[in-house]
């Protein structure tokens, strides 16, 4: 890791291992580390897609009156 460069010296410049190492933090999944790696490789600003998926019976209900 580094900090910063002519350019913007502000920015810290990350490797890609440690990309990876901070998008997997904390998650369940992702689709492939390989393709995770090759976005990484190729767009200095990813966008993400973050995916919610409800599993198990619905449930709806109002809150009861006081």
């Amino acid at each position: 890791m580094k900090y910063g460069d002519e350019r913007n010296p502000g920015e810290r410049s990350v490797d890609i291992e440690e990309k990876l190492m901070l998008v997997e933090k904390d998650l369940e999944e992702i689709v492939t580390r390989s393709e995770l790696r090759q976005l990484l490789e190729a767009e200095k600003h990813p966008k993400a897609y973050w995916g919610f998926e409800p599993s198990g019976q619905r449930r709806l209900r109002q809150p009861r009156p006081d």
